[in-house]
């Protein structure tokens, strides 16, 4: 789930800089490069929303083996 997070990260911050170009400098290229260094995978594996989402699923296990 962390690598699709920071592909659609890459893809964001490419948007970023392709939409303040000019229509005849946009070559239409989705080749992603590395815009700046906060698109790493760790960063990604450890952003807030994905440590929410896998938070509330470690918390729903632990409760249901706390449960039973």
């Amino acid at each position: 789930m962390a690598i699709f997070w920071r592909l659609e990260r890459n893809y964001r911050a490419m948007y970023k800089k392709i939409r303040l170009l000019e229509p005849d400098q946009i070559d239409f290229d989705m080749e992603l490069v590395v815009i700046d260094g906060n698109m790493d995978f760790m960063r990604a594996c450890f952003s807030k929303t994905l440590f929410i989402f896998h938070g509330a699923i470690v918390s729903s296990i632990w409760a249901a083996v706390k449960i039973f």
